[in-house]
């Protein structure tokens, strides 16, 4: 009984006591934020595509993730309005959706819009090769341009006997370009000139070569000189000199000291480009909107020069295209010596990888990078003829091919240094055949053959 007695008592005073206590004061939560997150497709390749994330506010660390279909691909916090990101691993010819988030510290989720994309397919990187002495008594081959498998043009300098010296009188004939038909070599005498600096090719019926300020176009039935001085025109003391155009009314010829000619089927016209580099190559999309200059200085000298220009028909002025983390000391050795352009986009390898620059927007990223030597970082011819079709060439015959899933090299074409600097042009690639030229101390063409 006394027990009970107690609780009796006690109880009514905690009672009261529960009841007298105030509530606890609310946990005020921060308002909700919502985030604007975007997430879209740059590039997409073979094997990995390339995706920019854009958050609108920049001011604080994320917890973003990026879903492709179901599989969390990028788990990370950032911070930054844009970033890009590479995700690789992928199948060819396969499509993927891909999706974005924001993830709140009160759990809520922001949610991009979904981006699909389908990958290309990639293609073989295996090249059969012969190498093959340029038939003349004595030669030094410039530049190359092929047509198709059973059309090539060389130029330079080539020197056949002549025995009863009924060409000159000194027991040689002298030609500067020669045209190769599936058998046999046909030697040309282009111009006067001792020697040929530069060739282009549209069509069977369509070639041009240069050197110094004299163009000449081929017909298919014979060669037409042109001189730069006629109608008032100076591109320089420079032999070499780089070629391209979309049609033969639309032509473009590079000089030094930033200097470029144009030509538009009836004359010829001098065009500004505010550098002081050589232009070293020149191209540009298939319909002639937009057209693309390397510049460098001459050989070993360092200074700003090491641009890439490009204008659109729109505008008079060029601009500058950069590439993406381009090296410390951009020098003789780093930059790249050609550049190359299918649909929209430009390519160009440099000792940080191929780089593509898409030409609508300037946005430039590394499509591939790898440290790789690659003949000691000259990498003097790049050709795209297809986003999974890119051949690259260097001085010393070593060649790199990407073929949309990867870059794949070899060196193992060792016939020595063949290319000073000043000529880039010594490689071709089209209709799956590569060709090389070996320039000094007896011309040599490596014939490659992707299988």
């Amino acid at each position: 009984m006394k027990s009970y007695n107690i609780l009796i008592l006690i109880l009514p005073i905690l009672i009261i006591v529960i009841i007298g206590c105030p509530a606890p004061p609310e946990t005020e939560h921060p308002p909700e934020i919502e985030i604007d997150i975007s997430i879209e497709v740059i590039d997409t390749w073979a094997t990995s595509s390339i995706l920019r994330l854009t958050v609108d506010d920049s001011t604080e660390y994320w917890n973003i993730k990026i879903k492709r279909d179901s599989i969390i691909v990028i788990d990370q916090f950032l911070s930054g309005q844009d970033t890009i990101f590479i995700d690789g691993d992928l199948s060819p010819l396969t499509s993927y959706t891909y999706q974005a988030y924001v993830f709140h510290e009160n759990g809520n989720i922001d949610s991009s819009d979904l981006k699909t994309t389908t990958t290309i397919d990639s293609v073989s990187s295996e090249f059969s090769w012969t190498i093959e002495e340029f038939p003349a008594f004595s030669s030094t081959l410039l530049g190359v341009t092929i047509i198709d498998k059973n059309s090539v043009w060389v130029i330079g300098r080539i020197k056949e006997l002549d025995p009863d010296s009924s060409y000159d009188g000194t027991g040689h004939e002298r030609f500067n370009g020669s045209h190769w038909d599936g058998n046999t070599w046909t030697h040309h005498h282009i111009g006067d000139s001792d020697f040929m600096g530069a060739v282009f090719s549209l069509s069977e019926n369509d070639v041009w070569a240069a050197t110094y300020n004299y163009i000449y176009h081929w017909d298919g039935a014979m060669w037409h000189e042109f001189s730069l001085e006629d109608y008032g025109v100076n591109i320089g003391n420079k032999h070499i000199t780089p070629i391209w155009g979309p049609a033969s009314t639309d032509m473009y010829f590079g000089g030094d000291s930033g200097r470029v000619a144009h030509y538009d089927g009836s004359t010829f016209t001098q065009i500004k480009t505010g550098v002081n580099g050589n232009v070293v190559d020149i191209t540009g999309t298939s319909d002639g909107e937009k057209v693309i200059l390397v510049c460098r200085p001459h050989l070993t000298s360092f200074s700003d020069e090491y641009k890439i220009l490009r204008k659109d028909s729109s505008i008079d002025d060029w601009e500058e295209l950069f590439l993406p983390s381009p090296p410390e000391n951009m020098d003789y050795y780093n930059y790249p010596y050609s550049a190359s352009v299918f649909g929209n986009k430009l390519y160009t390898f440099s000792r940080n990888g191929l780089a593509t620059v898409d030409l609508s927007t300037g946005e430039s990223y590394l499509t591939y990078s790898d440290a790789t030597w690659l003949g000691g970082g000259r990498y003097l011819t790049v050709k795209a003829i297809a986003e999974n079709e890119v051949f690259i060439s260097s001085w010393h015959l070593d060649y790199a091919f990407f073929n949309g899933a990867n870059l794949q090299y070899n060196d193992n074409l060792d016939i020595g240094w063949y290319v000073l600097a000043e000529w880039p042009h010594q490689a071709d690639y089209r209709d799956d055949t590569a060709i090389m030229i070996k320039m000094y101390h007896g011309s040599e063409i490596a014939w490659g053959r992707r299988e």
